[in-house]
Protein backbone atom coordinates (compact mmCIF):
# COMPACT_ATOMS: atom_id res chain seq x y z
CA UNK A 1 0.00 0.00 0.00
CA UNK A 2 1.35 3.32 -0.90
CA UNK A 3 1.40 5.62 1.84
CA UNK A 4 1.50 10.25 1.65
CA UNK A 5 0.54 12.30 4.44
CA UNK A 6 -0.44 15.94 4.29
CA UNK A 7 -1.73 18.64 6.65
CA UNK A 8 -5.48 18.62 7.32
CA UNK A 9 -8.25 20.35 8.12
CA UNK A 10 -11.37 18.69 9.89
CA UNK A 11 -14.50 20.60 9.73
CA UNK A 12 -17.18 19.63 12.66
CA UNK A 13 -19.34 16.89 11.60
CA UNK A 14 -17.56 15.78 8.84
CA UNK A 15 -16.76 11.75 8.12
CA UNK A 16 -13.06 13.13 8.44
CA UNK A 17 -14.16 13.92 11.63
CA UNK A 18 -15.05 11.16 12.63
CA UNK A 19 -12.73 8.77 11.10
CA UNK A 20 -10.49 11.07 13.37
CA UNK A 21 -11.92 10.13 16.42
CA UNK A 22 -12.68 6.48 15.46
CA UNK A 23 -8.65 6.15 15.14
CA UNK A 24 -7.84 7.46 17.86
CA UNK A 25 -10.36 5.91 20.24
CA UNK A 26 -9.27 2.26 18.89
CA UNK A 27 -5.23 2.77 19.88
CA UNK A 28 -4.87 2.11 23.08
CA UNK A 29 -1.05 4.04 22.56
CA UNK A 30 -3.47 6.74 22.24
CA UNK A 31 -5.86 8.68 23.94
CA UNK A 32 -7.88 12.09 24.43
CA UNK A 33 -5.01 14.69 24.27
CA UNK A 34 -5.11 13.23 20.61
CA UNK A 35 -8.84 14.22 20.34
CA UNK A 36 -10.22 17.49 18.16
CA UNK A 37 -12.10 18.88 21.70
CA UNK A 38 -8.38 18.52 23.32
CA UNK A 39 -6.90 20.25 20.22
CA UNK A 40 -10.22 23.12 20.83
CA UNK A 41 -8.67 23.51 24.73
CA UNK A 42 -5.10 24.02 23.41
CA UNK A 43 -6.01 26.76 21.36
CA UNK A 44 -8.29 28.40 24.03
CA UNK A 45 -4.35 28.77 25.76
CA UNK A 46 -2.91 30.43 22.86
CA UNK A 47 -1.46 27.35 21.26
CA UNK A 48 -1.34 26.19 17.15
CA UNK A 49 -2.08 23.06 16.03
CA UNK A 50 -1.04 21.66 13.31
CA UNK A 51 -3.01 17.96 12.23
CA UNK A 52 -0.94 15.65 9.87
CA UNK A 53 -2.96 12.57 8.30
CA UNK A 54 -1.29 10.10 7.03
CA UNK A 55 -3.26 8.23 3.86
CA UNK A 56 -3.65 4.78 2.41
CA UNK A 57 -4.37 5.42 -0.98
CA UNK A 58 -7.29 7.58 0.35
CA UNK A 59 -8.15 6.55 2.80
CA UNK A 60 -6.99 8.07 6.62
CA UNK A 61 -4.64 5.39 8.51
CA UNK A 62 -3.21 7.30 10.89
CA UNK A 63 -1.58 10.46 11.92
CA UNK A 64 -0.56 13.31 14.59
CA UNK A 65 -2.38 15.92 16.22
CA UNK A 66 0.94 18.58 17.46
CA UNK A 67 0.47 21.33 19.41
CA UNK A 68 2.76 24.41 19.13
CA UNK A 69 3.04 26.86 21.96
CA UNK A 70 2.80 30.81 22.00
CA UNK A 71 6.37 31.79 21.48
CA UNK A 72 8.16 34.96 21.69
CA UNK A 73 11.93 33.83 20.67
CA UNK A 74 13.55 31.09 19.04
CA UNK A 75 11.52 28.32 17.58
CA UNK A 76 9.78 25.01 19.63
CA UNK A 77 8.83 21.83 18.88
CA UNK A 78 5.45 20.47 17.79
CA UNK A 79 4.43 18.57 20.19
CA UNK A 80 1.89 15.38 19.89
CA UNK A 81 1.20 14.46 23.26
CA UNK A 82 -1.08 10.59 23.42
CA UNK A 83 0.63 10.51 19.37
CA UNK A 84 0.89 9.88 17.28
CA UNK A 85 -1.93 7.57 16.09
CA UNK A 86 -0.40 4.90 14.63
CA UNK A 87 -0.77 0.83 14.11
CA UNK A 88 2.52 -0.15 16.43
CA UNK A 89 1.52 -3.64 15.68
CA UNK A 90 2.61 -3.52 12.10
CA UNK A 91 6.16 -2.32 12.27
CA UNK A 92 6.63 -1.53 8.50
CA UNK A 93 3.53 0.74 7.85
CA UNK A 94 4.00 2.29 11.65
CA UNK A 95 8.19 3.28 10.56
CA UNK A 96 6.84 4.41 6.72
CA UNK A 97 3.99 6.99 8.46
CA UNK A 98 6.10 8.31 11.19
CA UNK A 99 8.60 9.16 8.82
CA UNK A 100 6.05 10.52 6.73
CA UNK A 101 5.02 13.02 9.67
CA UNK A 102 8.45 13.81 10.20
CA UNK A 103 9.09 14.67 6.51
CA UNK A 104 5.49 16.97 6.60
CA UNK A 105 6.81 18.83 9.67
CA UNK A 106 9.77 19.86 8.46
CA UNK A 107 7.90 20.86 5.01
CA UNK A 108 6.27 23.39 7.30
CA UNK A 109 8.91 23.45 9.89
CA UNK A 110 9.69 27.53 8.94
CA UNK A 111 5.97 28.18 8.58
CA UNK A 112 4.81 27.48 12.37
CA UNK A 113 8.49 28.03 13.78
CA UNK A 114 9.45 24.73 15.16
CA UNK A 115 12.13 23.14 14.64
CA UNK A 116 11.50 19.59 15.66
CA UNK A 117 8.81 17.29 16.34
CA UNK A 118 8.12 15.79 19.84
CA UNK A 119 6.29 11.89 20.24
CA UNK A 120 4.87 10.87 23.17
CA UNK A 121 2.56 7.23 22.21
CA UNK A 122 1.70 5.18 25.40
CA UNK A 123 3.84 2.23 24.27
CA UNK A 124 5.55 -0.08 26.44
CA UNK A 125 9.78 -1.09 26.53
CA UNK A 126 11.57 -1.56 24.77
CA UNK A 127 11.78 1.40 22.17
CA UNK A 128 10.85 0.13 18.57
CA UNK A 129 12.87 0.47 15.89
CA UNK A 130 10.14 2.52 14.10
CA UNK A 131 12.31 5.58 16.38
CA UNK A 132 15.80 5.20 15.50
CA UNK A 133 16.23 8.28 14.01
CA UNK A 134 14.52 9.94 17.64
CA UNK A 135 16.84 10.99 20.69
CA UNK A 136 15.07 10.84 24.52
CA UNK A 137 12.92 14.06 24.84
CA UNK A 138 14.54 15.77 27.98
CA UNK A 139 10.61 15.64 29.59
CA UNK A 140 7.63 13.70 29.32
CA UNK A 141 4.44 15.86 29.05
CA UNK A 142 2.38 12.59 29.84
CA UNK A 143 3.45 10.54 33.19
CA UNK A 144 6.05 7.91 31.61
CA UNK A 145 4.45 5.23 34.79
CA UNK A 146 0.74 4.74 35.80
CA UNK A 147 -1.69 2.52 36.81
CA UNK A 148 -4.10 1.20 35.21
CA UNK A 149 -7.59 -0.71 36.60
CA UNK A 150 -9.26 -3.28 34.83
CA UNK A 151 -13.03 -2.35 34.27
CA UNK A 152 -13.99 -5.89 32.79
CA UNK A 153 -13.81 -7.00 36.43
CA UNK A 154 -16.92 -6.90 38.56
CA UNK A 155 -17.28 -4.54 41.20
CA UNK A 156 -16.41 -7.31 43.71
CA UNK A 157 -13.81 -8.78 41.71
CA UNK A 158 -12.42 -4.95 42.03
CA UNK A 159 -13.13 -4.76 45.82
CA UNK A 160 -10.94 -8.09 46.31
CA UNK A 161 -7.99 -6.96 44.50
CA UNK A 162 -7.86 -3.77 46.31
CA UNK A 163 -5.25 -3.44 49.42
CA UNK A 164 -7.29 -4.37 52.83
CA UNK A 165 -6.82 -0.52 53.88
CA UNK A 166 -8.64 0.38 50.59
CA UNK A 167 -11.42 -1.71 51.05
CA UNK A 168 -11.36 -0.66 54.99
CA UNK A 169 -11.49 3.17 53.98
CA UNK A 170 -14.26 2.90 51.02
CA UNK A 171 -16.61 1.12 53.58
CA UNK A 172 -15.72 3.76 56.45
CA UNK A 173 -16.70 6.80 54.23
CA UNK A 174 -20.01 5.04 53.21
CA UNK A 175 -20.96 3.98 56.34
CA UNK A 176 -20.28 7.99 57.83
CA UNK A 177 -22.95 9.09 54.98
CA UNK A 178 -19.70 10.45 52.86
CA UNK A 179 -21.99 11.22 49.18
CA UNK A 180 -20.74 11.58 45.90
CA UNK A 181 -22.40 13.17 42.66
CA UNK A 182 -21.51 14.72 39.10
CA UNK A 183 -21.61 18.82 39.45
CA UNK A 184 -20.74 19.77 35.75
CA UNK A 185 -21.82 23.60 36.94
CA UNK A 186 -19.65 26.75 37.36
CA UNK A 187 -20.47 26.26 41.20
CA UNK A 188 -18.91 23.01 40.81
CA UNK A 189 -15.81 24.17 39.06
CA UNK A 190 -15.30 26.76 41.52
CA UNK A 191 -15.88 24.05 44.36
CA UNK A 192 -13.21 21.65 42.74
CA UNK A 193 -10.92 24.80 42.00
CA UNK A 194 -11.10 25.76 45.82
CA UNK A 195 -10.06 22.06 47.04
CA UNK A 196 -7.50 21.18 44.67
CA UNK A 197 -5.89 24.87 46.00
CA UNK A 198 -6.25 23.71 48.90
CA UNK A 199 -4.70 20.57 48.62
CA UNK A 200 -1.66 22.07 46.54
CA UNK A 201 -1.23 24.76 49.50
CA UNK A 202 -1.06 21.55 51.97
CA UNK A 203 1.08 18.93 49.98
CA UNK A 204 3.53 21.52 47.74
CA UNK A 205 2.59 20.61 44.47
CA UNK A 206 2.25 23.55 41.48
CA UNK A 207 -1.70 24.74 40.78
CA UNK A 208 -2.63 25.72 37.21
CA UNK A 209 -4.82 29.15 37.51
CA UNK A 210 -8.59 29.34 37.38
CA UNK A 211 -8.72 29.69 34.01
CA UNK A 212 -6.82 26.42 32.86
CA UNK A 213 -9.25 24.81 34.40
CA UNK A 214 -12.77 26.44 33.45
CA UNK A 215 -10.61 26.31 29.93
CA UNK A 216 -10.35 22.49 29.94
CA UNK A 217 -14.07 22.54 31.40
CA UNK A 218 -15.57 24.23 28.53
CA UNK A 219 -13.80 22.39 26.33
CA UNK A 220 -14.40 19.05 27.09
CA UNK A 221 -17.84 18.88 29.40
CA UNK A 222 -20.45 19.74 26.70
CA UNK A 223 -19.26 16.47 24.73
CA UNK A 224 -19.45 14.26 27.91
CA UNK A 225 -15.88 13.93 27.70
CA UNK A 226 -15.63 15.53 31.01
CA UNK A 227 -17.02 15.66 34.55
CA UNK A 228 -16.89 17.00 37.67
CA UNK A 229 -17.07 14.74 40.73
CA UNK A 230 -17.29 15.83 44.39
CA UNK A 231 -17.50 14.48 47.72
CA UNK A 232 -19.80 15.73 50.08
CA UNK A 233 -20.60 14.92 53.70
CA UNK A 234 -23.70 16.86 54.69
CA UNK A 235 -23.05 19.55 52.02
CA UNK A 236 -19.69 20.23 52.89
CA UNK A 237 -17.61 19.65 49.73
CA UNK A 238 -14.51 17.02 51.20
CA UNK A 239 -12.92 16.02 47.80
CA UNK A 240 -13.39 16.45 43.94
CA UNK A 241 -11.76 15.65 40.55
CA UNK A 242 -11.65 15.88 36.77
CA UNK A 243 -12.74 12.55 35.54
CA UNK A 244 -12.17 12.34 31.79
CA UNK A 245 -13.23 9.42 29.68
CA UNK A 246 -12.54 8.59 26.22
CA UNK A 247 -12.53 5.60 24.01
CA UNK A 248 -12.51 2.92 26.53
CA UNK A 249 -10.22 4.71 29.36
CA UNK A 250 -11.43 6.53 31.90
CA UNK A 251 -8.80 8.95 33.33
CA UNK A 252 -8.57 10.28 37.23
CA UNK A 253 -6.97 13.72 35.53
CA UNK A 254 -6.83 15.97 38.60
CA UNK A 255 -8.22 15.96 42.31
CA UNK A 256 -7.89 17.78 45.41
CA UNK A 257 -8.87 16.73 49.16
CA UNK A 258 -10.09 19.32 52.00
CA UNK A 259 -7.99 20.12 55.05
CA UNK A 260 -11.03 19.45 56.84
CA UNK A 261 -12.76 16.22 58.02
CA UNK A 262 -9.92 13.94 57.06
CA UNK A 263 -11.13 11.08 58.94
CA UNK A 264 -14.37 10.82 56.76
CA UNK A 265 -12.07 9.22 54.10
CA UNK A 266 -13.82 11.05 51.28
CA UNK A 267 -10.71 10.76 48.82
CA UNK A 268 -11.49 6.68 48.87
CA UNK A 269 -15.12 7.76 48.20
CA UNK A 270 -14.88 9.93 45.31
CA UNK A 271 -12.31 7.52 43.67
CA UNK A 272 -14.74 4.19 44.14
CA UNK A 273 -17.16 6.42 42.51
CA UNK A 274 -15.54 7.19 39.88
CA UNK A 275 -14.59 3.61 39.45
CA UNK A 276 -18.13 2.26 39.12
CA UNK A 277 -19.14 5.38 37.08
CA UNK A 278 -16.63 4.43 34.33
CA UNK A 279 -18.00 0.67 35.07
CA UNK A 280 -21.05 1.76 34.13
CA UNK A 281 -20.30 4.03 31.24
CA UNK A 282 -18.65 1.15 29.46
CA UNK A 283 -14.90 1.67 30.02
CA UNK A 284 -12.83 -1.08 30.28
CA UNK A 285 -9.59 0.85 31.68
CA UNK A 286 -9.30 3.19 34.66
CA UNK A 287 -5.78 5.48 34.86
CA UNK A 288 -4.93 6.80 37.79
CA UNK A 289 -2.48 9.38 35.61
CA UNK A 290 1.22 8.93 37.30
CA UNK A 291 2.22 6.66 39.44
CA UNK A 292 5.46 4.99 40.88
CA UNK A 293 5.92 1.40 42.10
CA UNK A 294 8.90 2.99 43.69
CA UNK A 295 9.42 3.85 47.57
CA UNK A 296 11.32 7.16 47.08
CA UNK A 297 10.53 9.70 49.15
CA UNK A 298 11.76 12.18 46.27
CA UNK A 299 9.71 11.12 43.31
CA UNK A 300 7.12 13.69 42.45
CA UNK A 301 4.55 10.74 42.35
CA UNK A 302 5.79 9.27 46.03
CA UNK A 303 2.33 10.58 47.60
CA UNK A 304 0.34 10.22 45.51
CA UNK A 305 1.38 6.65 44.72
CA UNK A 306 0.71 5.74 48.35
CA UNK A 307 -3.04 6.89 47.63
CA UNK A 308 -3.54 5.15 44.43
CA UNK A 309 -1.70 1.39 44.82
CA UNK A 310 -4.87 1.18 48.03
CA UNK A 311 -7.16 0.18 44.78
CA UNK A 312 -4.91 -2.10 43.41
CA UNK A 313 -4.04 -2.30 39.48
CA UNK A 314 -1.23 -2.91 37.43
CA UNK A 315 0.97 -0.38 37.08
CA UNK A 316 2.23 0.52 33.59
CA UNK A 317 5.51 2.07 32.36
CA UNK A 318 6.29 3.68 28.63
CA UNK A 319 8.99 4.48 26.72
CA UNK A 320 8.64 8.01 27.59
CA UNK A 321 8.68 11.02 24.92
CA UNK A 322 10.96 11.21 22.26
CA UNK A 323 11.88 13.83 19.75
CA UNK A 324 13.65 14.20 15.90
CA UNK A 325 14.77 17.68 15.15
CA UNK A 326 15.66 18.90 12.00
CA UNK A 327 18.87 19.54 11.24
CA UNK A 328 18.14 22.57 8.66
CA UNK A 329 16.06 24.47 11.71
CA UNK A 330 19.06 23.95 13.72
CA UNK A 331 21.21 26.84 12.53
CA UNK A 332 17.90 28.96 12.31
CA UNK A 333 16.90 28.79 16.33
CA UNK A 334 20.73 29.44 16.83
CA UNK A 335 20.94 32.79 14.82
CA UNK A 336 17.47 34.10 15.64
CA UNK A 337 18.74 33.51 19.68
CA UNK A 338 21.44 35.03 19.05
CA UNK A 339 19.38 38.65 17.42
CA UNK A 340 17.48 38.28 20.63
CA UNK A 341 20.09 38.31 23.05
CA UNK A 342 21.49 41.32 21.10
CA UNK A 343 18.78 43.06 21.26
CA UNK A 344 18.19 42.70 24.60
CA UNK A 345 21.98 44.05 25.36
CA UNK A 346 21.00 47.09 23.19
CA UNK A 347 17.59 47.96 25.20
CA UNK A 348 19.79 47.17 28.83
Amino acid sequence: MTLTSRIISIEPGSALERRWEELVTGNSASGFMQSLNWANFKRTQGYTSIHVGVFGQSELIGGALCYVPPQTRAVGLAVAPEGPVLDWSDPVTATQSLSLIVLTLNSVSKDFGIMGFHAEPRLAPPLLHSFRNFGRAPYDLIPNETLYLDLTLSEDQLLQEMKPKGRYNIRLSARHGVSVGVENTSDGLDCFYKLIRAAGERDEFFVEPYEFFADIFESLSQSGMLKILIARHETVPLAAMFYIQYGDRATYFYGGIANERRELMAGYALQWEAIKLARAEGMRVYDFFGFTELDDPEHPYQNFSRFKRQFGGNAKKYVGAHHHLFVSRLADAVITAAKELEREEVRI
